[in-house]
């Protein structure tokens, strides 16, 4: 936080130092630089204000948006028509210090209507039709030459311009005091800050009492504070509108999300634990089967509903009739004879078509003469054939003899 303050007051002194040296080049494209700087600042505090208006939030906000927009144009045709530009060749330097005196009245007057109607519901269209019928009025009379004048060549400021800017003064001062009133601005942190601004318009306003020159040092300090109070309204503006509320979001779905992740997190522990359970029940379910499976002496065949061998199961691999090499993989007609594959596929429709246990007896011919085999065959929880083939070998021979 500290590196933050130091730094920004550095950049703000190089800044400073910057402008001054610029309005020494030419003050003119200072003055026209400054004052934009205000302009757009002016605008997108209405922006914000328009906003705040369809949220029917931050009231004071949204009185003093449409007055520092009128204020902004205002000031464009007064950084237009300063001397130097020679842009309006038949007025001389009362004319944008006319216009300059008429921006503050209405800035003024936005912050003193903020400050009175603090908690006011009315109308943001009526605040943008007072501030524009004021600013239109005042800036037509200015043009005609019928406004009070502020600036005489050679003579310097009049004394209708020096003591309505401290009529200005004493305005600010007075919302200071309204809103300090109607506010504890200890605990509100915009309205802390709006104070501080005002603090900042209140000294320039005191600088633009005391210059004899449009040009003079008087003046370019001015507009130096009135940018710099402008900034800090805008920004104070900014962090309660958007910064503040978005953080407050952000952290809410922080929060959330740290919910979230401590419930997966317990979730993940019961289903580990589940899952650990789940393992050793199979352990021990593999370990039953694979204990009564050593205990068959038969052979165990998987079967797809096409006939290709899938897997097998056998106590001694020398009983099988092929290799298992050979044929996992492949049909009962690439393995068996042809008379024992028609078979075992007619086998293979019946248990599809009655789901039911079905006995075949076949013969196969080995090196030490034929022996003679049961497939007991029925379909299995995934739509295979189990078939389950017992040797009879002895059994046949014995009834032969």
């Amino acid at each position: 936080m500290k590196k933050k303050l130091i730094l920004s007051i550095f950049c703000s002194i190089f800044i400073v130092i910057g402008l001054y040296y610029l309005s020494v080049l030419s003050y003119p494209i200072f003055h026209l630089s400054i004052e934009l700087v205000s302009m757009l600042i002016g605008v997108f505090i209405f922006i914000i204000a328009l906003m705040a208006s369809k949220l029917k939030q931050l009231n004071f906000v949204s009185i003093i948006g449409p007055g520092f927009l009128v204020s902004s144009l205002v000031l464009f045709i007064h950084a237009i028509t300063y001397q130097g530009l020679n842009l309006f060749p038949d007025y001389d330097s009362n004319l944008p210090t006319q216009l300059w005196i008429i921006s503050n009245i209405i800035i003024v007057s936005s912050v003193l209507f903020g400050a009175l109607y603090l908690n006011s519901n009315k109308g943001f269209l009526l605040y943008t039709t007072l501030m524009s019928i004021i600013g239109v009025s005042f800036t037509i009379m200015a043009f005609l030459k019928v406004f009070p004048d502020c600036y005489i060549e050679g003579t310097g400021l009049t004394a209708f311009k020096i003591y309505t800017e401290y009529v200005i003064i004493a305005l600010y001062i007075l919302s200071i005091a309204i809103i300090i009133r109607k506010v504890n601005i200890k605990k509100e942190k915009l309205y802390f800050n709006i104070t501080i601004s005002i603090i900042f318009l209140i000294i320039a306003e005191f600088m633009f009492t005391q210059y004899a020159s449009v040009f003079g040092i008087q003046n370019f300090l001015g507009h130096i504070i009135r940018a710099v109070g402008l900034i800090l309204i805008f920004n104070s503006i900014v962090i309660t509108t958007f910064t503040e509320p978005i953080a407050t979001i952000f952290k809410k779905i922080s929060e959330d999300y740290k919910t979230e992740i401590y419930q997966l997190y317990e979730n993940s522990l019961i289903a580990n634990k589940e899952l650990k359970e789940a393992e050793q029940l199979l352990q021990k379910s593999l370990g039953r089967n694979s204990a009564i499976l050593r205990a068959i002496p038969d052979i165990m065949f998987i079967l797809s509903e096409e006939g290709v061998f899938l897997d097998y199961y056998t106590p001694d691999t020398a009983s099988l009739y092929a290799s298992p090499d050979f044929f996992i993989g492949k049909t009962i007609h690439e393995v068996l004879p042809a008379e024992v594959a028609i078979k075992y596929e007619l086998q293979i429709k019946n248990i599809i078509n009655k789901e039911q246990i079905t006995v075949l007896e076949y013969s196969l011919d080995f090196p030490d003469g034929l022996h003679y085999y049961e497939a007991r065959s029925i379909v299995s929880e995934v739509d295979n054939i189990v078939s389950i083939v017992r040797d009879v070998t002895d059994k046949k021979r014995k009834m032969n003899n």
